[in-house]
């Protein structure tokens, strides 16, 4: 009856968390999600799909190229959604204002599921509703919001599939793990791991462990492989890149570990802040060597209960989940990096996976180790509420200036700047046969549907008037120039204005403002 009552209490406060999450990006995106040049792939595949003609994206010069850089399914949610609605930025909106409450929904029943305990269990929620992070993965048109919700949820189902392997269960989590990696690639080492976990640890006997493990496997791969096969005889490469065990793929891993060292600390709360104190980098040591501790402590702990016999204690399997994630990621991470030929960035966004992963590991240790104290679980807990309300200050002060300055500007190409500009519709305005020429290809496709030829490197001269990459085809041909000035000025820096200055000299302008400005050679 405790625990019913418990439980009730549980999942109103975690919708109520889930709610609020809704509000909070359906605030952050008053200005439309933001997008940048892979956010125009997915907007342009997504509008054809949704006209019927496939997986394109269509040329201001002519003629298509395919989708091929990225997994299907976000543009094809994106299409489906945006039929509906009748708009791909509002469908995109509203499947993240969605996916987030469903996140934040899903954070906590895996903790409860882990832990049972409510108050440790709403931690989960709370930290990633606050985490500036999670807003920024959570606000724009990437493959993050659906990522997200569907491996929270293959989290949750290997949890239960342990305990008591149904048939519903295998069936959703054979699905769940087929969509994975066709959202995101990575989405393959979320599978793989819960594969192995399941084959170790899901209660039943090994025969029929093994039959699921290879049937689940082949089931969740195959939309993937056909995929890449496809893309494959159309582009000669896999996933749009090429891919290769090179000479170099020692180097390049060691490359993807430094950027990656680089990039961790920022996650942490208070990084940058009182660095003559303690600096971000040790106190990210400290945090790896704390993250080390608990793993210990609780691994023992729980054999400890267990009587060190791992197949008698369920907490103890279930505890592997996170820990197995966070580490498998990180090296997948560095892995397609280098055979890849270092052909992405790794930034940010990249490894942000980890910040869920590792914070339910993190909460999942301290219930255990709470749970295995008796003299002392009052002043731990104290101590882990403290922690709590440490990083929570920090975060709620960071996301919410976020999601202000979202809110008043947002950002990218669907920023505030451009949708008051008249830019968008001037662009509109070319004509379907010119074709265009532009600094920012990304901004013409997400907003028009049209690629344009992309120049990144301006001579200072009057564009048509060389033979430079564009301008045969600008002076020949009638195309357009379009310049996103923001973009022009920040790429070039001091010289930007004698650059912009030469590059225009008697062109004809057919549109012009603060923002961008479209030019014709003189007939």
């Amino acid at each position: 009856m405790k625990f019913k009552k418990t439980r009730v209490i549980f999942i109103c406060t975690n919708l109520l968390l889930a709610i609020i999450g809704c509000i909070r990006i359906y605030r952050a995106t008053n200005w439309g999600v933001w997008a940048f040049s892979d956010s125009a792939s997915y907007f342009s595949a997504a509008r054809n799909l949704m006209e019927g003609q496939g997986m394109i994206i269509k040329k201001a010069s002519g003629g298509v190229e395919f989708f091929h850089h990225f997994p299907p399914l976000y543009p094809f949610v994106l299409g489906m959604v945006a039929k509906l609605l009748n708009d791909p930025f509002t469908a995109a909106r509203w499947i993240n204002i969605l996916a987030f409450g469903a996140f934040l929904f899903l954070s906590a029943q895996n903790m409860f599921a882990h832990t049972k305990e409510l108050v440790i269990s709403l931690a989960a929620p709370a930290l990633l509703l606050l985490s500036p992070m999670m807003i920024t993965n959570f606000t724009g048109a990437m493959t993050e919001p659906i990522f997200f919700v569907l491996m929270m949820l293959s989290f949750l189902l290997v949890c239960r599939l342990i305990k008591t392997p149904g048939t519903k269960l295998q069936i959703l989590y054979v699905i769940v793990s087929a969509l994975l990696p066709m959202t995101r690639y990575a989405g393959v080492v979320v599978v793989a791991v819960n594969s192995f976990l399941l084959l170790a640890f899901m209660q039943a006997p090994f025969k029929k462990r093994i039959s699921f493990f290879f049937m689940s496997v082949f089931i969740s791969a195959l939309p993937t492989l056909i995929w890449i096969a496809h893309m494959y005889t159309l582009t000669d490469r896999i996933g749009g890149r090429s891919v290769q065990m090179a000479a170099t793929f020692f180097g390049n891993f060691r490359n993807a570990l430094e950027v990656m060292h680089g990039i961790l600390p920022s996650y942490l709360a208070y990084h940058g802040i009182y660095e003559d104190i303690v600096s971000s980098g040790t106190r990210f040591v400290f945090f790896l060597v704390g993250l080390s501790g608990l793993l210990c402590a609780s691994i023992l702990l729980l054999l400890k209960r267990s009587g060190a016999r791992i197949s008698k204690d369920l907490a103890l399997k279930k505890y592997f989940i996170f820990p197995l994630h966070a580490c498998t990621f990180f090296i997948f991470i560095a892995f397609s990096y280098s055979i890849t030929l270092r052909s992405y960035v790794i930034d940010k966004r990249q490894l942000s996976p980890l910040i869920p992963i590792t914070l339910l590991f993190i909460i999942d240790s301290l219930s255990a180790i709470r749970s295995a104290l008796k003299n002392h679980r009052a002043l731990f807990s104290v101590i882990i509420l403290l922690l709590f309300a440490f990083v929570v200050r920090f975060n709620n002060f960071s996301s919410r200036n976020l999601v202000r300055n979202l809110y008043e500007n947002g950002d990218g190409f669907t920023a505030r700047q451009y949708q008051q500009s008249g830019i968008i519709d001037a662009i509109k305005s070319i004509p379907g046969d010119k074709p265009i020429i532009s600094n920012s290809a990304g901004f013409i496709l997400l907003h028009d549907n049209r690629y344009p030829l992309q120049v990144d490197q301006f001579n200072q001269h009057k564009f048509g008037s060389g033979n430079t990459y564009g301008e045969r085809t600008f002076r020949e041909r009638e195309a357009a120039l379009v310049l996103l000035l923001s973009d022009f000025h920040n790429y070039y820096g001091a010289r930007s204005e004698e650059l912009l200055s030469a590059l225009t000299e008697g062109l004809s302008v057919a549109y012009q403002d603060a923002v961008g400005a479209i030019f014709y050679y003189p007939e």
